[in-house]
């Protein structure tokens, strides 16, 4: 019986090793980009306090996932930072028209992008606007079918109650 035992959970340790070996292999869809520019999310604070510039390149999807993944990093970091709320203040398109490999008249193969300029509000601001903690608590993650809630993140916000 033990040794029925072991070979079951030996599989199930090699399924599991081999599944996590291939998703590492995998590019992620929602990742912070290696270097500005590269595939992924990249993000800055500006001269302001609570604003932030948020880019994302989208190798592989399209456009409208660009923004969705913008807005969503728009999210996080509105909660990584302590602030509740944020204004999408600017947008912009940043798609690359670059030219596939082979023929030159071939302009497929763009890259879209996105970036946002965020203001972020600790209280509810007068003019509509974005509430960070509902957003992250409803929200998917950015190729993935996971909400990754307020309520399961570990900041020192994590605790803290909706304010409605």
């Amino acid at each position: 019986m033990n040794g029925l035992k072991a070979r079951v959970a030996f599989k199930l340790l090699a399924i599991g090793l081999t599944v996590f070996l291939d998703g590492c292999a995998a590019s992620l869809p929602y990742q912070r980009a290696e270097s500005e520019g590269g595939y992924g999310y990249t993000d800055k604070a500006a001269e302001t306090p609570g604003t932030f510039q948020i880019d994302f390149m989208a190798e592989g999807r399209t456009l409208e996932f660009a923004k969705y993944a913008a807005y969503y990093r728009g999210a996080e970091l509105t909660f990584e930072t302590g602030y509740r709320y944020f204004i999408v203040m600017r947008a912009y398109d940043l798609s690359k028209k670059g030219t596939s490999w082979g023929d030159p008249k071939n302009v497929s193969g763009g890259i879209p992008g996105v970036r946002i300029i965020i203001q972020c509000f600790r209280d509810k601001p007068s003019q509509p606007s974005y509430d960070a903690y509902q957003y992250l608590s409803v929200a998917k993650m950015p190729g993935s079918e996971l909400i990754y809630s307020v309520a399961q993140r570990k900041g020192d916000q994590a605790g803290q109650p909706l304010n409605q």
